[in-house]
């Protein structure tokens, strides 16, 4: 197969007779290079639909190191418009997934009661003791959880988290 080269010219007006050069690199060069690199992808795909079948087999051979027969069984799959029984499963079974997009409508506020747990509670409050009497400034409770504070100009908090038994 014959190699080709492909030569990519770029017409740019001289920068010396533009005031503000750099605004023009900013807005045009993207354009122009993706708009090159396109026309690139576009000759490089038409080059490959012009390949006869025994050039891509043969390209198949020296790419992939496989035989003749196994080149030639690849060319009639890539060129097959045949829907196979396994891929035809795979799809039916592919729309039958649930999918979990986003939905247009609001979730129902749940009607859960959060349980307060006692110990917890009792924690924080014999923690929050301390703090104060070590003059820190301490933030209203908002639950039995967190405790935020102030202690010598720096903000501090404190998570607490009770772990579940050990499972025997």
């Amino acid at each position: 197969m014959p190699q080709r080269t492909v030569i990519l010219i770029f017409i740019v007006p001289p920068i010396f007779l533009l005031e503000n050069y750099k605004n023009f690199f900013k807005k045009f060069f993207p354009k122009l290079l993706t708009a090159l690199l396109l026309s690139a992808i576009i000759f490089i795909r038409k080059e490959m639909e012009a390949m006869t079948k025994e050039q891509e087999i043969l390209k198949h051979m020296e790419l992939l190191g496989i035989s003749r027969e196994e080149a030639e069984q690849l060319w009639e799959d890539d060129h097959s418009e045949e829907v196979l029984p396994e891929v035809a499963e795979m799809e039916r079974k592919a729309k039958k997934i649930k999918r979990y997009e986003k939905s247009d409508k609001p979730r129902k506020p749940s009607s859960k009661e959060r349980k307060v747990d006692p110990d917890k509670k009792h924690l924080i409050n014999c923690i929050r003791v301390l703090l104060e009497g070590l003059h820190a400034e301490v933030e209203p409770l908002t639950n039995e959880r967190d405790l935020h504070f102030t202690y010598n100009g720096a903000s501090f908090s404190i998570i607490l988290t009770r772990h579940r038994a050990p499972k025997q």
